[in-house]
Formats: C-alpha cells, sequence, structure tokens
C-alpha cells in the first residue's frame, strides 16, 4: 500500500508562522548593519568569485571588496540593491569601511530619508573616467520637500524617489577635480573665480578617490572614497554659513532668510551680493540698511531682487540653454557669457563664485546690486535713519508729518534735524510711544516738529547774523504766517601756521543757538542740517517776558492790569517793551498805574506798546503803525554811523509837537525776540499815551501823599492838581497880578511832595488853625515854570536845549534856583521864597534859597523820587501873546507846555522868615558904626583945632608986620 501526504489547511498556517518568524528575525538583524554591533565583519561578508566584470553587478562588486562591506549592508537596509542592480552605467563613489565609521552620524535616521539621500548623492547616472574635465556633475540624489513620517512599504524593485521638487526635478550637483596635480576629490567646495584649489583633498572639505581606475561592473563603475560626503544645506543654511555673506546675513530680517529653506522654497537661483558689494554702498545709505526696524521693507524689496526663478535652477552648466531668469522683485536678470548677469544696460553686476550647491536651488555671487538703483535711492527718511536720527523720524511719523516733509523730496526746503544722542540724558522730551499721534498738525508736537521746517534751500553763505527765516510752523497766533528762527554766525581766526595768504576765517553758524553740526546734506531738492539740540517754538509773549529780567516791571503792570492771558492770545501783534529802567523813570507816575483805580489808564498805556501787526526789525520802515490803542505809533529808521537806530515814539500834531509831550523818542535797544504770537522789541524809554492824562492829583496819589493832598485842598489849591487854571476872583491867583489877559495856557506847575512821614514833625493843627500860614506852606511847594529856562517866545514851552532826563518834570542842574508862588517874584509876599537844588552824594537835595539856617533840617530836604505829568497844548495867538509879543507873523499857532509834576521828599520846608536881628540888625549897626564914626570925626577936628590955635598963640609979631 502506498501513503501519500497531503498537508492539510492547518499545517500551512503553522509552516507559515514559522517562516514569518524567521523573517522577522531576519529583520532585526538587519537593523544592525555597521560593523562592530552584535557580530564581526567576517560574519557579514560572503565572497564571490567572479568569473568577469561583464557578469558581475555593482552590487556584485561591493559584496567582492571587503573594504565596501559596510557600505553593502547599509544598501540592503536601506533596501536600494534591487534598484541599483536594475540602474545601468551608473558610477558610484564608494566610501570605505573607515570613511563609513568616521561618518555614522550622516547615515542614520529614524526613517532612513537621509541616510537614502547621502547614497544617492554618491551615484552619477552616467560613467565618468578620471580624465574628465568636467568639474560640475550631477548626480541621482533628487531631494525631498519634506521628510514625512515612513509610508507604506513601495517594491524593493522600484523604492519610492524623492518628489524632486526643491531642484525643480533636476539631481543635486556635485564637484569632481582636482585639488592638486595628482589626487582627485569629490564633493569639492565653491571657489572665488580665478583662485586654486591649495592642499589635498581633506583639507577642502572633499573627499579623495583613492584609484584612478574605476572596478568595471556591467551597469556602472565603483570609485573607492576615503569619505562620506553629505548633500549640501538648503538655501538658508548655505547663507548662514558662507563667510562671504555675513554682511547679508546681518542685515536681512531672519524671516526672509527663513523662508529659502527647503520646506518653504523650490528651485531658486540666487544671485547674491557679497561684503565687499556691500562696502561699495555710500555710508548712509549702508548705515541705513543695518536699522532693520526702519529698513526691513527694503531690505526684503533688496533680498526679492536677488531671489530668481527660471525654469530650472540656475547651474552655471546650464547657462548655455537658460539665461533669463524672473526675480521675486517682478525684475528680469539675464546672465551673458562673461559671467556677468546684468538688470538692464545700467544695472549689472560681475560674479566672482560660482555654484554655491543647496538642496533647494543654488547661489552665485556677485560684487554689486542687481536691483533697480531707485531702490537704494534714498528718500529724506531713509537718509535721517542712516545718518542716526531714527528719533527724528519717530517723531515726525508719530505726528503724522512724515509723509508730508520726508517722504517727498520734490519741494525745496531744508531740514535741521537732531540727532538721537540729543535726548540722552534729559528727562524733558516726552517718550516716542508716550507723544500724541492726532492729525491736528497743531498740536505741540506737531508745532515743534514744523519749527525744524524752513522753505527753501538755505546755505550758510546766503544768510546773515540776526536774519529771520521762515518756517513752516504756522499758526493762528501769527495770522497764519511762518514762525521765525534767527540765524547766527561766528567767526574765529584762521590757523596762523596755514601756509595760505588770504586772511581766511572759519564761520560757524547756528539757529536759535542750536549750532550747526554738519555740512548741508543733499537729498533730492532737500537740504539737511544736524543741528545740536532741539529747536523749541517761541513761547506765549508773558512766559518770554517773565524769563527776561530786563522786563520785570512789564511783567508786573500786565498781571495789576489783569490782562495777561489777553496779551498771551492775541494774535500777530508785536510789542515794544520798555525796560525795568525806562519804567524807573516814570517814577511815581508808575506808582500811580500799577493802583487799583488806575487799571483803565495802565491798560491804554499798556495797548499803546502793542502794534497791530507782526513787525520784524528788517520790516520796519519809516511812518506811523496801528497800536491796539487809538493813538499810533510813528516810526524813525535813520542810520547812525555803521549802525541803524530805529526810534519809536508819539506822533506829532499839525504843529509838530509830540502828542504825549515826549520830545525824544524811544530808541529800540534789542530787537526781534521772537514769541508765539509775534515778536518783541526792547525800548529804553516808555512812550506815554496820549489818550491817559496823568495830573498832579494822581501823582500824588502814586506817592501816597496823602497829607500834602489834603492840605492842597483845604488850601484851595485842587485846581492846580486837576491842570485846570485858577479861578479869578482867587486872590492867590499869581495871574491875577501879573497876567489880567484871558486865553493865557494852563501853566504848568511841579510840586514839592513831602511824605506822610515828613509831616509827622510838623504841628499840623497851627498849619489846620492858620489859613494864611497854610497857604504860605502850600505856595513855598508850588514851583511854576520859571521864565529862566522857558522859550523866549512861549512862555511855559521847554527849550529843546533843556528839555527834561530821568521823568524830571523839570529841568535841574546843579545850584538852580526855581520861584515858588511863595516868592515875591511871582506874586508871592516873601523874598525867601526861592528853592535851589544841590546836587549831592547820594542824589538831589532841594532847599530854601537864602535861609540863614533858622529853621536847620526845615530849610532843605533830600529828593526821593519824581513824577511828571502829562503835557497841554495851546494856542498862542491869544490877546495876550499877540500884545506881549507883538507877533503877528507867527507861523505856528500853536505850542505845547511842559506838564510839570512832582518832587518827592523826604522833609516839609518850611517857609523862612529871618528874625529881627537878620532883618534889622545891619541897620543898627550901620547908624551906630556911622554915628561913631562921625563922632570921632568931629572930636579929632576939634583937637587939630586946638592944637593949631595954641601954637598960633606962642608966636611974637616983629615989628611992621602985621599979626
Amino acid at each position: 500500500m502506498t501513503y501519500s501526504y497531503r498537508p492539510n489547511k492547518s499545517t500551512i498556517s503553522v509552516i507559515f508562522i514559522i517562516l514569518s518568524t524567521l523573517l522577522n528575525y531576519i529583520k532585526a538583524a538587519d537593523s544592525f548593519p555597521w560593523p562592530g554591533r552584535g557580530k564581526p565583519v567576517s560574519s557579514t561578508f560572503t565572497p564571490i568569485n567572479p568569473t568577469s566584470p561583464a557578469e558581475l553587478t555593482v552590487i556584485d562588486v561591493l559584496s567582492s571588496d571587503e573594504q565596501y562591506s559596510d557600505l553593502l549592508r547599509i544598501i540592503q537596509r536601506l533596501k536600494l540593491v534591487p534598484a541599483i542592480n536594475k540602474l545601468g552605467d551608473i558610477t558610484l563613489y564608494a566610501p570605505t569601511n573607515d570613511a563609513i565609521r568616521e561618518a555614522q552620524h550622516a547615515m542614520t535616521d529614524n526613517i532612513n530619508d537621509e541616510a537614502r539621500e547621502t547614497i544617492f548623492y554618491h551615484m552619477l547616472n552616467y560613467t565618468i573616467t578620471s580624465q574628465s574635465d568636467q568639474i560640475l556633475h550631477q548626480t541621482l540624489l533628487h531631494p525631498d520637500s519634506e521628510h514625512v513620517k515612513p509610508k507604506k512599504p513601495h517594491s524593493p524593485w522600484f523604492p519610492e524617489p524623492g518628489d524632486g521638487k526643491p531642484l525643480s526635478g533636476a539631481g543635486q550637483q556635485i564637484r569632481i577635480g582636482r585639488a592638486n596635480s595628482t589626487d582627485i576629490c569629490y564633493g569639492l567646495p565653491d571657489l572665488p573665480v580665478g583662485e586654486k584649489y591649495h592642499g589635498n583633498c581633506h583639507e577642502n572639505g572633499a573627499a579623495t578617490v583613492l584609484s584612478k581606475e574605476p572596478k568595471h561592473a556591467r551597469n556602472g563603475v565603483v570609485y573607492p572614497i576615503d569619505k562620506v560626503i553629505s548633500p549640501p544645506g538648503d538655501l538658508a543654511t548655505q547663507i548662514r554659513n558662507h563667510p562671504s555673506l555675513s554682511t547679508l546675513l546681518e542685515l536681512i530680517p531672519a524671516q526672509a532668510i527663513s523662508a529659502l529653506e527647503q520646506r518653504a522654497a523650490n528651485g531658486f537661483t540666487l544671485f547674491l551680493p557679497t561684503n565687499e558689494a556691500f562696502k561699495t554702498l555710500d555710508k548712509t545709505v549702508y548705515s541705513y540698511l543695518h536699522n532693520q526696524i526702519y529698513a526691513s521693507s527694503d531690505l526684503l524689496d533688496l533680498m526679492s531682487g536677488h531671489i530668481a526663478v527660471g525654469k530650472g535652477v540656475g547651474w552655471s552648466t546650464t547657462w548655455d540653454t537658460q539665461k533669463e531668469y524672473d526675480t521675486n522683485l517682478k525684475t528680469k536678470l539675464q546672465v551673458n557669457d562673461k559671467n556677468t548677469v546684468k538688470l538692464d544696460s545700467h544695472t549689472s553686476a560681475q560674479i566672482n563664485t560660482f555654484d554655491i550647491l543647496a538642496s533647494n536651488g543654488v547661489i552665485h555671487l556677485i560684487d554689486s546690486f542687481v536691483t533697480p538703483p531707485q531702490l537704494l535711492l534714498l528718500d529724506s527718511e531713509k537718509i535721517l535713519i542712516g545718518l542716526n536720527a531714527t528719533r527724528f523720524v519717530d517723531l515726525f511719523r508719530s505726528a503724522k508729518l512724515s509723509n508730508k516733509y520726508l517722504k517727498n523730496d520734490q519741494d525745496n526746503m531744508t531740514l535741521l534735524v537732531f540727532h538721537n544722542d540729543v535726548f540722552e540724558g534729559t528727562n524733558d522730551i516726552k517718550e516716542v510711544d508716550a507723544l500724541a499721534t492726532a492729525s491736528d498738525d497743531q498740536n505741540e508736537m506737531s508745532m515743534t516738529l514744523k519749527y525744524h521746517i524752513i522753505p527753501g534751500n538755505i546755505r550758510k553763505d546766503d544768510v546773515k547774523t540776526g536774519e529771520l527765516i521762515e518756517t513752516e510752523l504756522r499758526t493762528r497766533l501769527l495770522g497764519d504766517n511762518g514762525q521765525r528762527v534767527v540765524v547766527s554766525k561766528t567767526k574765529t581766526p584762521s590757523d596762523k601756521s596755514s601756509k595760505t595768504n588770504k586772511s581766511e576765517k572759519h564761520t560757524g553758524w547756528s539757529f536759535n543757538h542750536a549750532s550747526v553740526l554738519s555740512d548741508e546734506h543733499k537729498v533730492g531738492n532737500k537740504t539737511i542740517y544736524f543741528i545740536s539740540s532741539v529747536l523749541e517754538p517761541p513761547r506765549d509773549v508773558m512766559s518770554v517776558a517773565v524769563s527776561d529780567l530786563r522786563l520785570s516791571t512789564f511783567v508786573a503792570s500786565v498781571y495789576a492790569a489783569g490782562m495777561d492771558e489777553y496779551l498771551k492770545h492775541i494774535p500777530a501783534t508785536t510789542l515794544v517793551i520798555p525796560t525795568n529802567d525806562a519804567f524807573e523813570e516814570l517814577g511815581y507816575a508808575m506808582k500811580y498805574f500799577l493802583k487799583s483805580q488806575a487799571k483803565a489808564e495802565l491798560k491804554q498805556l499798556i495797548n499803546y506798546h502793542i502794534i497791530d501787526d507782526i513787525v520784524y526789525t528788517k520790516s520796519l520802515s519809516n511812518g506811523t503803525y496801528k497800536t491796539l490803542s487809538d493813538v499810533p505809533l510813528d516810526v524813525n529808521v535813520h542810520n547812525k554811523g555803521n549802525t541803524t537806530e530805529m526810534a519809536l515814539g508819539s506822533p506829532r500834531n499839525v504843529a509838530g509837537y509830540p502828542l504825549n509831550g515826549e520830545e525824544r523818542k524811544a530808541i529800540i535797544s534789542e530787537g526781534d525776540i521772537l514769541t508765539s504770537s509775534g515778536v518783541i522789541h526792547v525800548i529804553d524809554q516808555v512812550e506815554r499815551s496820549p489818550m491817559v492824562d496823568i495830573t498832579l492829583r494822581k501823582l500824588f496819589k502814586g506817592s501816597n501823599a496823602n497829607t500834602m493832598l489834603d492840605l492842597f485842598q483845604k488850601a484851595g489849591y485842587q485846581w492846580l492838581l486837576d491842570g485846570k487854571a485858577p479861578p479869578l476872583e482867587d486872590d492867590s491867583n499869581p495871574y491875577e497880578k501879573h497876567n489880567s489877559s484871558t486865553g493865557h495856557p494852563v501853566k504848568p506847575y511841579t510840586v514839592l511832595t513831602p511824605t506822610d512821614a515828613a509831616f509827622t514833625h510838623i504841628n499840623l493843627t497851627h498849619y489846620l488853625d492858620d489859613r494864611a500860614a497854610l497857604e504860605a506852606l502850600v505856595r513855598m511847594h508850588i514851583l511854576p515854570a520859571p521864565p529862566d529856562y522857558l522859550d523866549e517866545d512861549y512862555s511855559y514851552a521847554l527849550e529843546e536845549d533843556h528839555t527834561t532826563d530821568n521823568g524830571q518834570p523839570l529841568y535841574i542842574s546843579d545850584d538852580m534856583a526855581y520861584p515858588s508862588l511863595l516868592s515875591y517874584t511871582e506874586g508871592g509876599p516873601s523874598r525867601y521864597g526861592d528853592v535851589a537844588f544841590k546836587k549831592s552824594q547820594n542824589g538831589w537835595t532841594v532847599g530854601i534859597r537864602g535861609a540863614r539856617g533858622v529853621n536847620g533840617p526845615e530849610d532843605f530836604a533830600s529828593v526821593l523820587g519824581f513824577g511828571r505829568a502829562s503835557p497841554h497844548f495851546y494856542n498862542s495867538t491869544s490877546d495876550f501873546e499877540i500884545n506881549r509879543n507883538n507877533d503877528l507873523d507867527n507861523d505856528d499857532p500853536h505850542a505845547m507846555s511842559i506838564g510839570g509834576g512832582i518832587v518827592v521828599l523826604d522833609s516839609v520846608l518850611i517857609p523862612y522868615e529871618p528874625s529881627w536881628i537878620y532883618r534889622w540888625g545891619w541897620i543898627v549897626f550901620t547908624a551906630i558904626t556911622g554915628t561913631g564914626v562921625l563922632g570921632a570925626g568931629g572930636y579929632a577936628s576939634y583937637v587939630t583945632y586946638q592944637r593949631r590955635k595954641e601954637i598960633r598963640a606962642g608966636y611974637q609979631s616983629l615989628e611992621g608986620e602985621e599979626d
């Protein structure tokens, strides 16, 4: 009987399980392909005895040579044996075992992608010989755009290749050539044009081909090499690592470099400027590009203009068929046979390094830029950034003024710019992020910035010291006129050691005391100067006046009048402000103005010093200017030697007399002090408003002479205080005794005014009870305009040569005497009614002329101050004048009298009456002396007579002679 065995299904299943288990063990063994990992090298090598090269494959060649055992094990692990066997005419540069052991890290990754790419990077799809002159060769490496997790395994006979997108479907390139005369190198690096490799292959980072003659197989050849060559990194990696691109790497934003990584960019051809190319840039442009915060957009455009995309990767080996490339900047680049890349006929660059290989493209280094020239043609804003004025730019951007003033270079303008270091160490300037960003161009920041912009182009040689230049700052307070900035120029002698024969001088200049630090920078139609500090726009008129100690009295007057806010906000005005010394000359008139009851008059006085327009000194000319008062100011400009003197004062009437009585005009001692609403000119004299009448009564109030005022009123002299003519029926009226005609002008008077403290030493009760004594006391202190210093034709008109100084109400000089109303010459009863002034070390003193010192200190007093009243105008052709002068040919029917005023004293002048000894003593003495002289003479005559008689009696008569 014959038995046959038929395996059932269960038996087959068991066998399949056993085979699967064995297969897993085999796979586990394959996971340790590296020598020394679990088994000796000899156990992994199976020698083959080939019969002839035509029967061997490349794998057979590797298997037959022990030095490739590690490479073969890796190929087996990567399941590349079937694929390599199917390839024909390949060239394999096979790393030896030593090379692989040295480069284990380059061929170990979890998903074997990098190891597979490394293997293919050592294979060419054609055979070459050691005699080949070609340097750049294409390998079988087609990089994958992204390494992903393992997928379902493919057939080992046709393994899944990379997608090839990073290199536009082409294989990666590699350099094969000689580093010296003997060694052939695999994987040489890039080299600048004209340079040669030095040293051996390893010194150049390449592998040495160990045999000049390959081992042949039916599907290719094998060259042994002593080093594993890793595929190149992506474009971003190459840029980061190449020493000639360090400047580019420093400037270009990191995100732009990262965008060139393999996962984001494919098939790019980069023509990149080297470090030397950046050095050829203008210093300012180079500095601007270094500021990535501001230049990021331009840097990205600059980079985009050098990133090209063609039909494929633009290795130099492809330029025979592909010469044009489109850039990311929408420009076109063309490569010609002279290794030049060109944008247009005016913009080109020489390629000085070819074919810096990358996994997703290629890089060529060029010696200049191939972007449109306007990309590096900076506007004012970019120039300022490059010149370290980023804070200035930040402020303009915050104020939304950059587009108008910094980016538009078509208009002729001059920019006064401050460097960033101006802000260092100061807390006065607000931080940029805290500045207002409102579009209202009248906010404080906008006003400050516009003050740094001057319409037109300013050159140092075209301006003069003190010149006012209009800026772009225009406000309502300026009447929409441009605020001015003051130019100053300083000169210093040139170096004596200079060889030049010319007396040259180095000239510095400044704007509002901010020194100009640099020569001009021209950008389009703009001129840029750097200055040492921020230009602060002029402040309001009150702030400016307060800061000037010379004008403190004016400031006090403005506050007393309640006009401070008014002056701050009144637009387009010119203030002519007297100095403190000028106000001091007003004396007690000024003290009256500061009293509350004189507020309206003080306003008139201040308004008279405000011209209703902005008038700079350069614009001043002869003529009248409207003020905020009802009376204009008259301006006179004339040359005085090498200078121009500008004077202003009250206009004159038809007779030629100033309406305010000031014969001398105020001189502008300093002009053009800028304010937010106009300008200030400093003058040396207060110009009284003709609309303000200062009487003696007001001066009394200003001096607080209340006691004297009361005595005047009780004595019936209130008419004099108010500047009126005395009553005709008044016996005290001096006109009654000397001038009986009507129509005579009001006579000016100066009153010697003792202070209230001076009357504490006087028995006022006596004077209040005795009217005659009271009138005598009052008259003693009233000085009419004396004829010895008045014009001969106009009795009360001041002579031109005797104008008063320092606010004095009358002309005084040392030892000059003036009659009072108590004086006999003025119709008074006293021959001791004159007063005389004496100059002392501490000022003026005044005393009763001819007083014998009977009253002691009551005969003289020290002058404490003056106050001048307003003048009076009258018709000189009155009947009195016609009769007196008998002059009917007078062509000037008007005259002006001085207004008089007060002289404040520290003591009361008591009317002087000499004692009977001084009054009659000289008569008695003369009589007695005369009687004595006569008696003595008579007695002497008698004695003489008697003696002669006796002598005659003693003689005898001779005979014949008569007795």
